[in-house]
Formats: C-alpha cells, sequence, structure tokens
C-alpha cells in the first residue's frame, strides 16, 4: 500500500488537551468530560511527559486505598509520552502502535512542540476507506458481469 502525504497525519490527528502532573484524576476527569475526549496528556513545566486515559482514571480511582486522596495525573500516566514527527507516515504509525501495543501517539512538530494526538482509530478509519471503496467497486464491477444488460452501464457483454 502507498504511504499517505504527511500532512495527513495532522488532518487525522486531535488537538492536544493537557493538564499538569500536579492535578488530580478527579480534575482530569472533570476535564476529559468537558472536552469529551478519552485522554490528556500529562505536561510537567508545559512540557509533555505522559499520557493519561479515561480507563488510567477508572483503575486508579478504583484501586486506591479506602480514604486517600485522589492520586495525581502524573503518577497514573503512561510515560514516556511516545510520539512521531508531523510528516511520518500512516505506515509508521501504525508501526508506533504496533510495536508499542498503544492507542495513542504524540504528534511533533519540526521543533518538537507537540502539535496533536494520534488515535489508532483514525488511522484505521482513514486506511479502512480506499479498502472499503474498492471492495463496493469491485462488488459493482462482479455485478455487472452476472446480469450485463444495456441499462446497467456496463462495460461488459452486449451494449
Amino acid at each position: 500500500m502507498e504511504e499517505r502525504a504527511s500532512s495527513e497525519i495532522l488532518a487525522l490527528a486531535s488537538p492536544p488537551v493537557t493538564i499538569d502532573s500536579d492535578a488530580t484524576i478527579g480534575e482530569a476527569a472533570q476535564l476529559m468530560g468537558t472536552a469529551h475526549i478519552g485522554s490528556i496528556v500529562v505536561t510537567e513545566q508545559g512540557r509533555p511527559i505522559g499520557l493519561v486515559t479515561d480507563r488510567d482514571l477508572a483503575m486508579a480511582a478504583l484501586l486506591r486505598p479506602k480514604g486517600s486522596d485522589l492520586p495525581s495525573t502524573g503518577s497514573v500516566a503512561s510515560r514516556p509520552l511516545l510520539s512521531l514527527q508531523h510528516d511520518a507516515s500512516l505506515v509508521d504509525a501504525t508501526t508506533l502502535f504496533q510495536r508499542h501495543c498503544i492507542r495513542r501517539v504524540g504528534v511533533l512538530d519540526a521543533t518538537g512542540t507537540l502539535v496533536g494526538v494520534l488515535s489508532a482509530d483514525s488511522v484505521l478509519q482513514s486506511l479502512g476507506r480506499p479498502l472499503d471503496d474498492m471492495s463496493k467497486a469491485l462488488a459493482r464491477e462482479l455485478s455487472e458481469e452476472r446480469d450485463p444488460s444495456p441499462s446497467s452501464n456496463s462495460t461488459y457483454g452486449p451494449g
């Protein structure tokens, strides 16, 4: 399969939503709910250090010792934040997802600044569209081969 243009990584990425590593998982959950997202980039002094997902928050809340304070996002974040350059290919992205068994990566611009978060779901949808279109075209072609009536606009049979 041909690799796609580098701008596609940025087009598929979501703008990064960040939270400081000292914030509680409760604050992270509120931010995720307000923004309708499933992950947040965790920062220290404005620099991305990791990622926390809604599942991370749920597990941390459920597994904390009874009566203890809510843990910080920094203590439950997956570290380091795995990332790829904005000009990487979709093949590069899928390789990173597979190699690390992850579903989200940061996207960095040429200066190393975090400019987006790319999800495996977005990549799969993007890669799947051309395959779906091709499958539909093949199904139409096979249908025309079976019924080459003049009204079918077929390139096969009498016309």
